[in-house]
């Protein structure tokens, strides 16, 4: 299983049809190392601006106890929309830049500390 994958080698990918799980499946997966305290740094999850409140609500939906904070181009940068949370688990961001830290959004303070990433428009990169 690609998540079992991903676990092992911090790489996976899950490639299926529209409407099978696979938001649930990451976000399932993201449960089990946050309930396991595994999840020691933020994640982030790259999406197109569309789909940002859906991930939103499938993190509440799902797994509560997971601090998600949305991040936006604006600009001349990133904006940090809704969280005030000094530490998020989860940021949720419509921009990709391999040429920062580890692929993160290079103007948020977190941008360092990011280890592991979901693509969801894998294909684009």
């Amino acid at each position: 299983m690609a998540l079992g994958a991903a676990s092992a080698t911090g790489r996976g990918i899950i490639g299926d049809e529209m409407g099978l799980g696979k938001t649930i499946q990451v976000i399932a997966f993201l449960a089990g190392l946050h309930y396991s305290k595994s999840l020691t740094k933020p994640v982030i999850v790259v999406c197109p601006a569309t789909v940002m409140k859906q991930w939103v609500n499938e993190f509440h939906r799902w797994w509560p106890p997971l601090r998600v904070s949305i991040l936006h181009t604006s600009g001349s940068g990133m904006v940090n929309i809704g969280s005030e949370s000094s530490r998020e688990d989860a940021l949720l961001s419509d921009t990709w830049n391999p040429d920062s830290s580890r692929g993160a959004p290079s103007g948020h303070k977190a941008a360092r500390e990011i280890v592991r990433r979901v693509l969801r428009e894998g294909h684009v990169l």
